[in-house]
């Protein structure tokens, strides 16, 4: 967290983003259940260290994003998930580090079907000859990152996240930074139970991409997304089935 520490007194004050992060974190991992009235502003004050202003633009903050509403009368008060901005890159990233449901990586999964495989045939129409070295590059590292689960994962977001620039479309990049920090959270779930490295798959698609070959680059994305899916399935077993059935 961002704080900052006070010269005269040597206490680390809070400022009102990693206060932000605190509360959603919370909310997010379930710590306040949905329906649940948050805390009073001065428990938060007393809690967190912080004044009551820093306490109210940071509810501010998490109103705006979905996850609470202030109610008259009744304080703050946890909304449903349908109500959150699940692409916020803040929600998505305060997800890190809890365990996965599968309805988020079934909704996850149908966002990129229908996003990442059209991203792709921008990708072949419009990269760069500098943009097209950089995609071949990222997917080869793949296969010298196999064995190495961190390093790995990391190369896997520089991948997509390099066809998406290459795209040229500036709204395309904004919804991508939510499905990259999505994507990170499925690759943890299925790389982590020796799942969804899929190398051969990721060169394919480097491949059609500099083929600049648009129909190409549609079907091998489609092609890696639905053996992503089948990698969900194998680690999630009967939840997985559950929910898509």
């Amino acid at each position: 967290m961002s704080d900052t520490t006070d010269a005269t007194t040597g206490t680390r004050r809070k400022n009102h983003t990693s206060v932000v992060a605190h509360i959603g974190r919370d909310i997010v991992r379930g710590n306040y259940a949905v329906g649940e009235i948050l805390p009073r502003e001065e428990e938060f004050v007393e809690q967190l260290e912080v004044g009551r202003g820093v306490v109210r633009e940071a509810l501010r903050v998490l109103a705006s994003k979905g996850l609470v509403e202030a109610r008259p009368k009744r304080g703050t008060q946890v909304l449903p998930t349908s109500n959150w901005q699940q692409l916020d890159p803040d929600i998505l990233s305060w997800r890190l580090g809890e365990e996965v449901g599968a309805k988020f990586l079934r909704d996850l999964t149908d966002l990129r079907s229908m996003i990442e495989p059209a991203a792709c045939v921008l990708a072949a129409e419009r990269a760069t000859d500098t943009e097209l070295q950089l995609i071949r590059s990222l997917a080869r590292e793949l296969r010298h990152a196999e064995d190495d689960e961190p390093a790995f994962i990391e190369a896997d977001m520089q991948f997509h996240r390099a066809l998406f620039q290459a795209a040229h479309n500036d709204l395309l990049l904004q919804v991508s930074a939510g499905i990259e920090v999505g994507l990170r959270l499925s690759r943890e779930v299925t790389v982590s139970m020796g799942h969804g490295h899929r190398i051969d798959a990721h060169l394919a698609v480097a491949d059609a991409v500099s083929a600049r070959s648009a129909s190409r680059a549609r079907r091998a994305m489609s092609e890696l997304i639905d053996l992503s899916i089948t990698d969900i399935a194998a680690v999630l077993g009967g939840a997985w089935s559950d929910m898509t059935d």
